[in-house]
């Protein structure tokens, strides 16, 4: 079974639910902060605990990389 991408496109109808332009970037940065208290809080497994800061450590730099241009979408 090949693995699927779906955009919902409407009127609205995804705004909270798919990021836009202008809303990606604090988005993308709560999100980073959401795995930075999952992994201070120390509710996982050691083995858990290491894809959680490397994910971390990772969306920080993509943000930082995102930063330096006009919209994630010119980064991509």
């Amino acid at each position: 079974m090949e693995k699927e991408l779906t955009y919902i496109l409407g009127a609205g109808a995804s705004y909270q639910s798919i990021p836009i332009v202008k809303t990606f970037p604090e988005r993308f940065n709560e999100f980073t902060r959401v795995l930075g208290r999952m992994s201070e809080e120390g509710d996982f497994f050691d083995e858990t605990k290491g894809p959680i800061n490397n994910i971390k450590d990772a969306s920080i730099e993509l943000s930082k990389d995102f930063m330096s241009h006009q919209s994630f979408d010119t980064y991509f």
